[in-house]
């Protein structure tokens, strides 16, 4: 079956603490969270953490990169956990048919939810005989999920009759994504494309972080730690170009409207607009603009610029006309003039398509911790975190940058430290210093990464 995140919020009311036979009270989790390993995940995880954490209900959660990460015991609760009341897939499942994945048998009232926006979905878990399996929509009403209901009805009808449905005119046997693989043929039949290889999405969905988001204003649980998350996840999968401007811009006025109303008061720590420059849906956006001189920005760190201005076929002068047409020079932002520091960016989104960088800024966010704090924009965050998510150990030895890294598990499972030391590096209160390793850790890298060469440096 399928809900929408409004109805999702129905969930809170499920989880209250049960009782044993004695009427002693049951402590073990209500909810277990199986969460796959990518930044948008992790930081939805965090948002559900503080919801349980606010609404008194108690949870677990297991770090995943596919379905060989469960055991047995995952996929078939034990009859002894009789508190666990849902199971929630973050970035992971849409893909399963879950009825026959999961074995609930000894846990009638269990519900599992599904937010995946990175998967195609399984149309099997949109059936209403699923009736124990919901796909949580960010928008039931959006062209691609009402086709994808359409399709989940068209198809159960089908098996419950010959099988056949009509596509095109044609009488067709589906998969369990929609596709077209058998032909009921006739003589006069012209050819029809019949699917093969595995399905895929055809384009990424909405962050989940920001589902999840949109989950807590509903209960009206939201602070600006699950905004300041939320905009990480969403921020996150346009600099690793999941998805494109566009789909990136769709969902600042929500976000500006949220900014807004949390931070109309003198609070501490506060989410800002600001101009970054931009994640194109083929590109990176340069990083940390105020901390090398621009021209070393512009040139090294900017897979953006570094693509569209062509700098690798010796194209520098190209570079140097824009510097010099916006009055810069080799120098660092702090020391700039003041005027031209505050103009900085609208004078590279003046000057800059004209050497082939049509989108050179976008909208983002910072968050400000306080006097004599440093501030960090949600861009870089997004790139210290997947940093720490996918790289070696060794990388940040080898270059000099101190991290705090999470060092529980032995090399057949170093992806879990990688895993766990991103959930340290989102803490509000102890992991600020982290993440600015982790950001700390891409800057020195990031030559390489644009270069192509730092794949030895990869974990994931």
């Amino acid at each position: 079956m399928y809900c929408s995140v409004e109805q999702f919020e129905f969930l809170f009311e499920t989880l209250e603490f049960q009782q044993d036979e004695k009427n002693g009270l049951l402590l073990d989790p209500s909810v277990r969270i199986y969460c796959n390993a990518d930044v948008d995940a992790i930081c939805a995880a965090e948002i559900f953490k503080k919801l349980f954490y606010l609404k008194n209900k108690i949870w677990s959660i297991k770090p995943i990169r596919s379905k060989e990460d469960l055991e047995i015991k995952d996929r078939q609760p034990s009859p002894l956990a009789k508190s666990l009341r849902a199971i929630i897939l973050l970035n992971f499942g849409g893909d399963i048919d879950l009825s026959r994945f999961f074995d609930l048998s000894s846990h009638p009232d269990l519900i599992v939810y599904v937010f995946d926006s990175q998967n195609p979905i399984n149309l099997r878990n949109m059936y209403k005989a699923s009736w124990n399996i919901f796909i949580v929509l960010d928008d039931k009403n959006s062209p691609e999920n009402k086709d994808i209901i359409e399709k989940a009805q068209r198809k159960e009808c089908a098996e419950q009759g010959d099988k056949y449905e009509i596509i095109g005119g044609y009488k067709v046997i589906t998969d369990d994504f929609g596709r077209p693989i058998r032909k009921h043929w006739t003589i006069i039949d012209k050819p029809i494309p019949l699917a093969t290889g595995p399905a895929r999405r055809c384009n990424h969905g909405p962050s989940i972080a920001l589902q999840t988001y949109a989950l807590a204003s509903k209960i009206l649980a939201q602070d600006n730690d699950m905004l300041w998350l939320a905009i990480i996840g969403h921020s996150s999968l346009f600099v690793s170009k999941r998805i494109n401007l566009v789909e990136y811009n769709k969902k600042i006025g929500f976000l500006d409207a949220q900014v807004q109303n949390l931070n109309e008061g003198d609070n501490v720590q506060r989410a800002h607009r600001h101009k970054a420059v931009p994640a194109h849906s083929d590109d990176k956006r340069i990083i940390r603009i105020n901390e090398y001189p621009l021209y070393t920005t512009l040139m090294l760190n900017s897979e953006y610029t570094f693509n569209k201005m062509r700098l690798k076929e010796n194209q520098a002068a190209n570079l140097d006309r824009l510097l010099r047409n916006i009055g810069m020079a080799k120098q660092n932002f702090p020391n700039m003039d003041v005027k031209v520091a505050n103009s900085l960016a609208e004078m590279i989104k003046e000057e800059g398509p004209k050497f082939g960088l049509e989108y050179p800024l976008y909208s983002s966010y910072c968050k400000f911790y306080g006097y004599k704090q440093p501030s960090l924009s949600a861009s870089d965050a997004a790139y210290g975190l997947i940093t720490l998510l996918s790289t070696k150990k060794s990388a940040s030895i080898e270059f000099g940058v101190e991290v705090r890294w999470v060092s529980d598990f032995g090399d057949d499972d170093s992806w879990l430290n990688n895993f766990y030391t991103v959930m340290e590096a989102l803490d509000s209160r102890t992991g600020t210093s982290l993440l600015q390793s982790g950001i700390d850790l891409r800057k020195v890298l990031q030559p390489l990464f644009i270069q192509g060469v730092a794949n030895e440096f990869y974990i994931l």
